[in-house]
């Protein structure tokens, strides 16, 4: 349960702190930091949410007390209205789950006696000192490395025209051009963006593959071409079409029209293709 509070804290921190429990579960099984086969996958993170509130009846028999360390989440349980947030202060095990938090600036509060639950926060901070290798999992690998607001240089502005910036048969598929964007450097590499059009009379070999990345999006611009998705089958896409393709999911190019072209966005810009076998 100790790894659910971190998952649920770094979920309800992207949703911009304050969202409805079913949103908070979507949100965790995208992080990929727990799996989703329970029961009731949606109840169990409910469950988890009122292990560390003041305000459920669970929280109250363990004795969590507003400012403990353990007093994570509120909401209203008259209202029954599924609405979570986070509880006020700067709650130790918050800020550690979205690597805010200051050890030396905590031990500075409970040496001078300012925390109110400094027993709790005590046992927090010791729990960091020893297992500082658990907190980079989680905080950086489980978060997929998405970077800090001051991690890099701001992105620049970035302008792109057709006739500046022409195709060129240098991309991952042979059978296509591309026209990249410039957002790559812009970005430092955090985003990716290029313009992909056919190559007439060259076709897909239609391998099976899956990519590396936490985030592709395409956007059918011209003419047409056909994916197909393990699990899902195939998929017609045409002008005005778009399709957000997650992380990893085993799919392959099956055919396209020789005018077809497309946006396509990535996170990172550059990521691992693996070729992966026919699905069963």
């Amino acid at each position: 349960m100790v790894e659910w509070v971190y998952t649920l804290c770094r979920s309800l921190h992207l949703l911009g702190g304050k969202a409805h429990y079913s949103d908070i579960a979507e949100m965790a099984f995208k992080l990929n930091e727990q799996n989703n086969d329970q029961k009731d996958p949606k109840a169990t993170i409910r469950d988890a949410l009122q292990r560390y509130s003041r305000d459920s009846t669970k929280g109250k028999r363990q004795g969590i007390l507003e400012g403990d360390a353990h007093d994570v989440f509120r909401f209203e349980p008259q209202r029954s209205s599924g609405i979570y947030w986070f509880s006020e202060g700067d709650n130790p095990i918050r800020k550690y789950a979205i690597g805010e938090l200051d050890k030396e600036a905590l031990r500075a509060r409970l040496e001078s006696g300012e925390s109110s639950s400094r027993k709790i926060q005590k046992s927090v901070l010791d729990a960091l000192d020893e297992d500082d290798e658990n907190r980079k999992v989680f905080v950086n690998e489980h978060w997929r490395k998405w970077p800090s607001s001051n991690s890099k240089e701001p992105h620049t502005l970035t302008i792109s025209h057709a006739d500046a910036s022409p195709f060129a048969p240098e991309g991952l598929r042979a059978f296509f051009e591309y026209r990249d964007l410039g957002i790559d450097t812009a970005t430092q590499g955090d985003i990716g963006a290029q313009v992909i059009r056919a190559v007439p009379g060259e076709a897909s070999a239609g391998a099976w593959h899956s990519h590396d990345l936490t985030f592709q999006m395409v956007y059918v611009t011209k003419g047409w071409v056909e994916f197909e998705y393990a699990g899902h089958g195939k998929v017609m896409m045409r002008a005005g079409s778009s399709v957000l393709q997650p992380p990893n999911i085993v799919h392959r190019l099956t055919r396209n029209s020789d005018d077809m072209e497309l946006l396509e966005i990535t996170a990172p810009a550059a990521f691992e293709t693996k070729l992966e076998g026919a699905p069963i």
